[in-house]
Parts: structure tokens; sequence; C-alpha cells
């Protein structure tokens, strides 16, 4: 099992399957370019639209807070790239930020979603986008911080543990830096800017999925810390990545089944009794 996995031919297939399964996707789903990406967030969000960041009438893929998270993830994903293979998962300092992270995205969750619908005079406080978005970039960072260190864990056979704490700051610095910068870009009305951004958030949901089932897949076939490099796992990665299109397009699929349009039509509706 593990020598087809690994072998070049298994590579080839993985290839042909990926191309085979975005030409489905391209086939099946709504023509035009944001029809296309917002797809891929209906496996995943509500897309409320007055929820929503706007690309002039047209929708992100992800609601405000769902795409908070993925550029969380994405940020703190590209800031952890300089410290290698680092591979340790908690710290105290990590472990307040996620906590604190947690805490915030239930109070705006709680808040927002049965608060400020059913008891409004009970509300903490009036939900904003901005609000939305930061708490879900809170948690898509703490999300990353996690899974980081344990894709490092899994997939390498050697890797440095610790980090010059110098070092460290200015990555921490540089990461919120960039978050609070692309929060800032959201509200500027930039066609290509936002349209940048909303496809960014879509990668990261594909590969991001794509890389928790490439660590499932190393430890059911016990391929663990045996990759001194990424292309030497590039197999097992693309095989994550092909379970997260898969799911995508089964989702999608029943979903589309079961309503009839490209949008959650039943939630809509419901979500349309307390406004």
């Amino acid at each position: 099992m593990k020598k087809i996995l690994l072998s070049r031919s298994f590579f080839i297939a993985e290839i042909l399957l990926i191309l085979a399964l975005f030409g489905i996707w391209f086939s099946a789903t709504l023509p035009g370019f944001y029809n296309k990406i917002n797809a891929v967030g209906y496996a995943f969000c509500h897309q409320f639209k007055e929820r929503s960041f706007l690309i002039d009438d047209m929708q992100f893929a992800f609601c405000h807070r769902c795409t908070g998270q993925l550029l969380g993830i994405f940020f703190a994903w590209m800031w952890q790239i300089p410290l290698g293979k680092y591979r340790k998962v908690f710290s105290f300092p990590k472990l307040v930020f996620i906590i604190f992270s947690v805490l915030f995205f239930l109070i705006d969750v709680i808040n927002g979603t049965i608060l400020f619908n059913f008891f409004p005079d009970k509300s903490f406080y009036e939900p904003s986008a901005v609000i939305r978005f930061i708490s879900g970039l809170f948690v898509g960072t703490s999300c990353s911080f996690l899974i980081f260190p344990i894709f490092n864990n899994v997939f390498w056979n050697q890797g440095e543990v610790t980090v010059q704490p110098v070092r460290t700051k200015w990555l921490l610095f540089g990461l919120f830096s960039s978050e609070f910068l692309v929060l800032f870009l959201l509200f500027s009305k930039n066609q290509v800017i936002l349209t940048i951004i909303d496809a960014v958030a879509v990668f990261t949901a594909i590969l991001f999925l794509g890389l928790l089932y490439s660590i499932l897949i190393l430890l059911l076939i016990r391929l663990e810390i045996q990759f001194s490099s990424l292309w030497e796992g590039k197999n097992v990665l693309l095989a994550g990545i092909i379970v997260a299109i898969i799911q995508i397009l089964i989702i999608s699929t029943i979903r589309f089944r079961l309503t009839g349009v490209w949008y959650w039509a039943v939630i809509q509706s419901i979500a349309l009794l307390f406004e």
C-alpha cells in the first residue's frame, strides 16, 4: 500500500483525477467566476448575503465570520513558514491566545445568532461585520497555530524544536499587521482587491481541508515522520486535497438536490422570519 501510494504512477493518476474533478465542478456549477468560487463556500457556509462582504452586487463565497476564519488560517500559515519544521504544539502564550479566541468567538456567535435575534434587549452589543470578521480571524489564527506544528510532527522526519524569541516576536508582529491590513482592505470597495481576498479564502478552505486529510492519511497508513521535503510527500498531500475536493462536491451536490438553488434556501427563509 505504501509503495503504491508513493509511486510515480499514483502521482500521475492523482493529477488526472484532480483535473477531472475540477472539470466536473466547472461543468456542474453556474457560469461566471464568482459563481464558481461561491459554489465552494456553499459546501461550508450559510452564505447569508446580509452577513457577507460584497463585490459590487456579488457576495463573497463565505460570510464575514467564515472569511475571517479562513484568512486567519491563511496568514498564520504563511507567517509560520519561516519557523521551518517547528514542532511545539502548545506553549503558554499560545494557549492563552487560543482560549481567548475561542471564548470571543463563542460570545460573538451566541450574541449575534441567539440573543440579538430572539432576545435583543439582552444582547451584549449590536453585531457588525467587523466584529464577526475579527472573531473568525482569531479562531482561524488559533486553528493554524495548532495544525501547522501537528503537521510538522506527522510529516517531517526531522525538525527544529525551538525558535529564537526575537524572531518569533517579529513573526507575530507581521502576522497581526497583515491580518488587520486585510480587514482595512475589505472595506476598500476595490473590486480587484476584494476578488483576490475572496479567492484566497476559497483556496484556503480547499487546501486546509486537504491538509487535515493528509495528516489523517499519514496516520492511517503509518507513513508519519517519513519525509525530508514536500516533494517527497507530494502524493500524500495530493491525496488529501483529492479527498477534500470530493467531500466538497458531495456536500454541494446533496444540498443542491435538496434545495434546488445555489444558496441555503431553507435557512434563509427561516432567517426572514426574524427580520
